[in-house]
């Protein structure tokens, strides 16, 4: 009887704690529904709106959205995130096999219709949208955008595809009228303003036919239009439109985010104009985005610190002086960056022999963080560099006894560099 009184215990108590845990769904965007009459059906639509006070937001439209919605979102928060786009809304159009292969082909022109008078107005009506569009489509609803930069290329800023299909080649003859009238579209200059992105993977047939005649037209007419293409080595046809969405929205906004050396490296960001590049790129920036002079004079001061880290990072101490007399004339210049970094700037200095202007640094460290004990180690690190052991031992010693004071996670480190001098 105990047993099974025992038994019942935990069961009652398991379920009072299963009860106690709380479930919701993690729902992201909305679902709309538009009574369309120039397609004469309904089209369901997912919105997402960033949380946001902001005015006038892009809009990413995206077509198939069944398949790329929550794909979008995450480039959308990751992108903004990361500083390396403004907000924008994500709106989708939802298809089925059947609306997919009328909407972007039979239909072509109610469903732009659509667009023009019924789908724009209604987000106009009911968000904080400005006129900045872009439109994507993977595979099919490729062919779809050619059209439109065809027929409507003001409808939307840019335009981003992955795999579009079907393009006049060997494999589609049948779309030659299509495509001499893009062609036709792209040699009248009108298309100079606008950005088009497009890509495959490196075995996408029958893309590949199409896409032969895509990039000649590129060849032949690389400044009438905006072009931006891109080949994926390791991804099939059915997943281009993921990596595709991610890199065509950074290369869309490809002078938003801060301006750096890391992604290229030194060597090709002095190539590109080095220090001079800075003021024209922010000017630039400025005007495309609306930011404010106090917003530019940050990122300005982002981009000196950046170039004076890649510096560091590629060991490269004939940048590194570069920048630093041309950016900070005094360590005090320095004295708002973040402590690590300025900590990683003296350490580099010790690294090329100039202990004087280490200890300068780690020196305004000590003075503007009294309780840390990695710059005192560091100045530890230089007397034992220039072989003052008695003081290297001082200074090793006093990191030591405040990294246990405070528990400080690099207590390790610093007890190794004392014990050295033990060796």
């Amino acid at each position: 009887m105990k047993k099974i009184l025992f038994v019942l215990i935990i069961c009652c108590t398991t379920h009072l704690r299963a009860a106690d845990t709380k479930i919701s769904d993690y729902v992201i965007g909305q679902s709309h529904i538009i009574n369309s009459d120039a397609l004469n059906e309904a089209v369901t639509l997912e919105i997402y709106q960033p949380p946001t006070e902001k005015k006038n937001l892009p809009i990413l439209f995206l077509l198939d959205s069944q398949h790329h919605f929550p794909h979008a979102i995450a480039v959308q928060q990751f992108t903004s995130e990361y500083n390396q786009s403004p907000e924008f809304m994500v709106v989708g159009i939802r298809t089925t096999d059947d609306s997919r292969s009328r909407w972007f082909y039979t239909q072509k022109e109610e469903f732009l219709a659509f667009f023009k008078s019924e789908l724009i107005p209604y987000l106009e009506k009911g968000f904080p949208v400005g006129q900045e569009r872009l439109l994507f489509g993977w595979e099919f609803a490729g062919s779809l955008i050619i059209s439109t930069m065809t027929t409507d290329s003001e409808l939307f800023n840019g335009y981003i595809t992955a795999s579009p299909t079907p393009i006049y080649g060997r494999y589609f003859p049948h779309a030659k009228a299509d495509f001499d009238a893009f062609k036709q579209q792209l040699k009248s200059g009108r298309l100079k303003n606008t950005f088009f992105y497009f890509s495959q993977s490196m075995h996408d047939f029958p893309v590949q036919y199409g896409l032969e005649n895509l990039l000649k037209l590129k060849n032949n007419y690389p400044q009438h239009l905006q072009w931006s293409y891109r080949q994926w080595q390791h991804v099939t046809h059915s997943g281009t439109g993921f990596p595709t969405l991610l890199d065509g929205i950074k290369s869309y906004y490809h002078n938003y985010p801060y301006l750096r050396a890391s992604e290229v490296g030194l060597e090709k960001f002095l190539q590109k104009g080095g220090i001079g590049h800075i003021a024209p790129y922010y000017t630039s920036r400025k005007i495309r985005f609306g930011f404010t002079q106090e917003e530019t004079d940050k990122a300005v001061k982002i981009t000196h610190l950046s170039l004076v880290l890649q510096a560091v990072s590629e060991n490269n101490y004939a940048a590194f002086e570069d920048f630093m007399q041309t950016f900070y004339a005094s360590p005090e210049a320095l004295e708002n960056e973040h402590p690590n970094q300025l900590f990683n700037i003296s350490m580099f200095y010790l690294q090329h022999g100039k202990s004087e202007k280490s200890l300068n640094l780690l020196n305004l460290l000590v003075k503007k963080y009294p309780d840390s004990p990695r710059p005192i180690n560091g100045i530890g690190d230089n007397y034992w560099s220039l072989g003052d052991q008695k003081k290297a031992r001082k200074y090793y010693q006093q990191a030591v006894k405040m990294a246990r004071d405070n528990q400080h996670w690099r207590l390790s480190e610093f007890e190794m560099d004392l014990q050295k001098l033990s060796n």
